[in-house]
């Protein structure tokens, strides 16, 4: 995967910049129909150079599967992930009610991240337009292991659409920009370390997720 994702880029990467020579040089020549078909042609190739490079991202992501746990704090790591949010809460004046009981777990950082970035970039993303945003972010202990609960009141799924929440390139709600890679790295991440992941939602109302990072007992 990642040497034809790799020998792929540069191929596209020329054949989106002929595209981009070429419109420069038809510009004022061609009439709305030809122009919209360049564009589209355009618009393809950028989808395929970023179809190629989610490849990629996916091979490194089961290269890293396995790093080092380390002691990581929630308030920390939510601290982080916020800044990389911080249009998106902007944008949607979200309120977060945040209770972490379990103030850290050993995990690789950068996978533990991941998590928590996806789970509040979801829950912000697809909020629902009819009321204000709510996301729900807290830890507890349940039957021995750490329990990391995300739950949101945005558009929610119907319950066909759950069984394949969690398949590659998946999306559901086409109005929101994503690659569908997300919540099936996640799961990734989450059942190589031993752990689970559930996940409740209701159209309408929204959605919760569940995140045991180990065996319960």
């Amino acid at each position: 995967m990642y040497t034809a994702s790799h020998d792929l880029k540069s191929p596209v990467n020329n054949l989106d910049g002929l595209l981009k020579m070429l419109a420069k040089r038809l510009e004022g020549q061609l009439d709305e129909t030809n122009y919209k078909v360049l564009e589209m042609a355009r618009a393809s190739t950028v989808q395929l150079l970023g179809t190629i490079n989610v490849v990629s991202e996916i091979t490194i992501f089961h290269n890293d599967s396995y790093l080092e746990q380390v002691p990581v704090r929630f308030d920390e790591l939510l601290a982080d992930v916020r800044r990389d949010v911080g249009s998106l809460l902007t944008e949607s004046q979200a309120q977060l009610n945040i209770d972490f009981e379990v103030k850290e777990i050993l995990y690789a950082r950068k996978n533990l991240r991941s998590i928590l970035y996806n789970l509040l970039s979801n829950a912000l993303k697809y909020r629902s337009p009819e009321r204000p945003s709510q996301v729900r972010l807290f830890t507890r202990m349940v039957r021995g292991t750490a329990m990391l609960e995300v739950a949101d009141n945005g558009l929610g799924l119907q319950p066909e659409q759950l069984e394949k929440l969690f398949t590659m390139f998946k999306r559901f709600h086409a109005h929101v920009e994503g690659t569908g890679i997300g919540l099936y790295m996640i799961r990734r991440i989450v059942e190589n370390n031993g752990g689970l992941i559930e996940v409740e939602s209701k159209e309408g109302e929204g959605t919760r997720f569940r995140i045991y990072f180990g065996p319960r007992g």
